[in-house]
């Protein structure tokens, strides 16, 4: 049966109409409405710190002569120069043959703090074209260089206990607390590094100074040397940097060496945490504009 359109007409005004669904509305709000990073959206882009801590990992050792060897090296050659001109010239090996292990332990703990800063310092302009083209959490890149460092650190220890049981140097219980001496260099390098991640985008002077500055702090920091063996009348200057009290500890969990005392333990803690939280502010701070102005 044929049907009229205007019968099919009213049939259809007969039919319910589909509901509209109302638009939805969106709240902008400033990006700076906070004094800290957003902890909840970087543990969302989790996945993507492994990236780009596995991409630096495949560059760093990709057309290499040396490659993993070099990293083997590294803190032999500085470990046997600082046993050569603090022990041997300057006459403070105490003549246990433990010297080179104290220079080595020493170097690979300063090494922690260095490589940290020095990695997420220079990871915003190292990566400037990718923060131009899509959006994450800038604060993805600083965090990981954090694993080239620890994969650097567990070479050097491999070579470190080896070295120890060869010299007849037993390892006693305070090892169990050198993953917190790791932790506060980590820390105290990221702190650093964000600082100087955040003013190098606007002052690229920074970037020229900072590795003039560490060549300066090498010295100033009982890398080569123990600390007992610095006169009274500098130690009070040499308490005053916070990496001394981190040389201690990792000296006494490693060979069992004077502990650090209470006042350099809390001085460090001190230092790391307001320059963990000063780095956090600064970076937050300048991470809106930093697309704009890199």
């Amino acid at each position: 049966m044929c049907r009229s359109p205007a019968a099919l007409a009213g049939r259809a005004h007969d039919r319910p109409y589909p509901r509209t669904v109302p638009p939805q509305l969106y709240t902008i709000r400033p990006f700076n409405s906070r004094l800290l990073p957003d902890f909840r959206e970087l543990w969302r882009y989790r996945e993507l710190v492994w990236t780009f801590a596995a991409r630096d990992l495949r560059l760093r050792y990709r057309q290499t002569v040396l490659g993993v060897l070099w990293v083997v090296m590294q803190p032999i050659i500085a470990a046997g120069l600082f046993t050569f001109v603090f022990g041997k010239i300057a006459k403070l090996d105490d003549g246990d043959g433990r010297y080179f292990l104290l220079a080595f332990a020493g170097y690979a703990g300063f090494q922690v703090f260095q490589s940290t800063l020095a990695k997420a310092g220079s990871s915003l302009l190292a990566n400037a074209n990718v923060l131009t083209k899509v959006y994450f959490p800038r604060l993805v890149l600083p965090l990981s260089g954090i694993l080239s460092t620890l994969v650097d650190l567990g070479i050097a220890l491999v070579v470190f206990v080896g070295t120890a049981l060869l010299k007849g140097v037993t390892i006693g219980w305070a090892v169990l607390l050198f993953p917190c001496w790791v932790l506060l260099a980590l820390l105290l390098g990221l702190g650093a590094g964000l600082l100087v991640a955040a003013w190098s985008v606007r002052f690229r002077d920074v970037q020229h100074v900072l590795p003039f500055v560490m060549q300066l702090l090498v010295y100033a920091t009982p890398v080569g040397y123990a600390t007992s063996k610095v006169p009274a009348a500098f130690q009070k200057y040499l308490a005053m940097n916070p990496l001394t009290g981190l040389m201690d500890g990792i000296r006494w969990s490693l060979l069992g060496m004077h502990a650090p005392s209470v006042g350099a333990l809390v001085w460090l803690c001190s230092v790391t945490l307001f320059a963990l939280l000063a780095g956090l502010v600064v970076f937050n701070r300048f991470e809106q504009d930093l697309a704009d102005v890199i």
